[in-house]
């Protein structure tokens, strides 16, 4: 049996510039204090990007809205196409669908 040891940048090389440029746009999204959760249906070539607030924090709706500009507009934005679908604090329980895979939730 051979052992070898893997280099710690070896996997990070292998993610992808257009799975950065997501990671930034998603790790923002989750940054925003009234992020409450996310969570992500897969409809095809389209991601849909769910994201419920607590509450009516204008300055973070701003933040998030800015990170998907940015994210639209990075050069590897092509390979996943968001659909941002933001839930208000004051929207009804179910206008988050009950079929979204949660990715963050806030504790």
């Amino acid at each position: 049996m051979a052992v070898a040891l893997l280099h710690p940048s070896s996997q990070i090389q292998d993610i992808s510039p257009a799975v950065t440029d997501y990671l930034r746009f998603f790790g923002t999204v989750c940054s925003v204090q009234s992020v409450a959760r996310v969570g992500t249906v897969v409809e095809g070539a389209v991601l849909h990007l769910w994201v419920d607030l607590s509450d009516d924090d204008e300055r973070g709706q701003n933040v998030i809205y800015d990170a998907l500009r940015r994210y639209q507009a990075s050069e590897h934005a092509h390979a996943v196409t968001v659909d941002l679908h933001i839930v208000f604090a004051d929207e009804d329980e179910t206008a988050f669908p009950s079929n979204v895979e949660l990715d963050f939730v806030r504790e």
